[in-house]
């Protein structure tokens, strides 16, 4: 099989998790650019990354439109047990370190680690009571907790690095689709 014709099947695989308008619209278009290019090489590889990157971004743009709303009260009720659980796995290393060598840098971050683990704590208890304002204040906790990770990036390592990004990155995108809370 020729590598475009490769190519060609694996988008009509990448369609399958797409939404049906960008899997026909979109990517159909990649598709049809794809089958009248003649044995490009380099330019069939260029023109199939951007069919997927282009089409996995306007499904990304879509996502909210396509979750029920339902599901996504739920998944933020979730996020509001998950805070404290990512909350006490966030303080395991400063309570290990604080006390250690007072007045040096490592115990401001470790006070700063156990200032965002309450605000944590504090963001799940306001999400779960759904208080008017729980929306910043998780968003806010979030930058914040990434802010630190990348501040601590020398000393968690790779490791802790995704670790202690992904979950407040996902709390990012999951609050930005959520609908705001009516009661205050």
């Amino acid at each position: 099989m020729s590598a475009r014709l490769r190519l060609v099947s694996a988008l009509d695989r990448w369609a399958v998790f797409l939404p049906e308008r960008i899997a026909e619209e979109d990517l159909g278009g990649f598709i049809e650019l794809l089958n009248r290019n003649p044995r490009g090489g380099a330019r069939v590889y260029m023109l199939a990354a951007t069919a997927v990157l282009f089409t996995g971004c306007n499904a990304i743009r879509e996502a909210p439109f396509l979750v029920n709303q339902r599901v996504l009260r739920r998944i933020v009720m979730w996020i509001a047990a998950l805070n404290v659980l990512f909350a006490l796995s966030l303080s395991r290393e400063p309570l290990a370190h604080v006390g250690r060598d007072p007045g040096s840098m490592l115990m401001v971050q470790c006070l700063v680690g156990l200032l965002l683990s309450a605000a944590w704590i504090g963001s799940g208890m306001a999400v779960w009571r759904r208080w008017r304002s729980s929306h910043q204040l998780a968003v806010g906790v979030a930058v914040a907790t990434v802010l630190y990770t990348v501040w601590l990036s020398n000393v968690m390592g790779t490791f802790g690095l995704v670790t202690y990004t992904v979950y407040p990155l996902a709390v990012l995108v999951v609050f930005a689709w959520a609908p705001r809370p009516s009661s205050g």
